[in-house]
């Protein structure tokens, strides 16, 4: 069918008789019409970059063209968007085992909780401290901005005075701060 110079196409019901509703329009091969019909059905914000087969669906209820889903298929693997925001298909790796620890104490892992409101005493920082064994845990305040040296004397004062120094300790703070607070302590 004809219109206006345009070519179209109709999907056929069971009976060979087309259906009035749905006209497509053909698109012309090698034409630059196909990457602009991408460019409006999968890259701007309201077409969310969706997958090919969804930007399929969306182009083919109203365009037609050879091959139309290896090319979807084409333009979405050399979209940048999708190729840096889309999840990965590998899983997960397992988090470390660490061996169960034989006396309390003895491995502890310290994790600070930062960026809290600051209060009266310019504390605004939590330290947690905890027992790898049984889960008891150590809280005491602190500055975000304290060196190395103010902590290890925090750390003697809270935690060292009641249980002594531990085998190991876990933390995920950079490697420099940890051999700086083990040459303080």
């Amino acid at each position: 069918m004809e219109d206006n110079g345009l070519l179209f196409t109709r999907h056929w019901q069971q009976d060979d008789s087309p259906r009035e509703d749905d006209a497509m329009l053909c698109v012309p091969r090698g034409d630059n019409l196909g990457y602009q019909l991408f460019h409006k059905y999968h890259d701007i914000e309201l077409g969310g970059h969706f997958g090919a087969n969804r930007t399929y669906k969306l182009l083919a209820e109203r365009f037609f063209w050879p091959r139309i889903l290896p090319s979807i298929k084409s333009y979405i693997k050399s979209c940048d968007t999708c190729q840096c925001t889309k999840p990965g298909r590998t899983t997960p790796r397992p988090l470390m085992m660490l061996p169960v620890p034989q006396d309390c104490w003895s491995r502890i892992g310290i994790d600070f909780i930062t960026k809290l409101l600051t209060t009266g005493s310019g504390n605004d920082c939590i330290t947690t401290i905890i027992d790898h064994l049984t889960k008891r845990v150590h809280w005491f305040p602190m500055k975000e901005s304290m060196s190395v040296q103010e902590f290890t004397w925090l750390f003697v004062k809270h935690y060292v005075r009641l249980h002594g120094l531990p085998s190991v300790i876990v933390s995920d703070r950079d490697t420099r701060f940890m051999s700086d607070f083990w040459q303080e302590v």
